[in-house]
C-alpha cells in the first residue's frame, strides 16, 4: 500500500504526516490486502481561510475506489473527520468475491470500526463508492 499526500496551503510537517500515515494504517488494516494506493489531499479554502478540506481516495485492487472529502476548522480535525467517514464506508464495503456464493453474503460491520454518528463540527462534501 502506497500513501501519497498533497498539502495545498497546509503544512503538516513530518510529525503530522507520520500521524496521518499511522491513522490510515489503523483504519485500513482489515482492507490492506485490497488497497493499492491512498491519495490524501489537504487544502485550505480560498474563500474561508479557516476551513481545511481533507480528501482521501483509496484505490482498491483489482478495481474500484472509495473517496471521502470533509471540511473542518483545523487540519487535524479535517483528517480525523475524513478518517471517520472512511471507516464508515469500509464497514459498508462488501468483502472481496472469491466465488459466486461469497459475493452474495451479507456484509456485517468490520470488527473494531466505530461507525457512530458524524461529529457536528465536520461537514461532508462528497462520499463516493465505485
Amino acid at each position: 500500500m502506497r500513501i501519497h499526500t498533497n498539502e495545498l496551503g497546509v503544512d503538516l510537517g513530518a510529525a503530522g504526516r507520520a500521524r496521518l500515515e499511522a491513522a490510515l494504517a489503523r483504519v485500513l488494516h482489515e482492507a490492506a490486502s485490497r488497497v493499492h494506493l491512498v491519495n490524501v489531499s489537504l487544502r485550505r479554502s480560498e474563500t474561508r481561510e479557516a476551513t481545511i478540506s481533507c480528501i482521501i481516495a483509496v484505490h482498491l485492487m483489482p478495481s474500484g475506489r472509495i473517496v471521502v472529502a470533509l471540511r473542518a476548522e483545523a487540519p487535524g480535525r479535517a483528517i480525523d473527520c475524513a478518517l471517520a467517514e472512511l471507516r464508515r464506508e469500509l464497514v459498508r464495503m462488501p468483502p472481496p468475491a472469491v466465488g459466486r456464493a461469497s459475493a452474495r453474503r451479507p456484509v456485517h460491520g468490520a470488527a473494531g470500526c466505530s461507525a457512530g454518528p458524524r461529529p457536528r463540527s465536520c461537514r461532508i462534501e462528497r462520499v463516493q463508492l465505485k
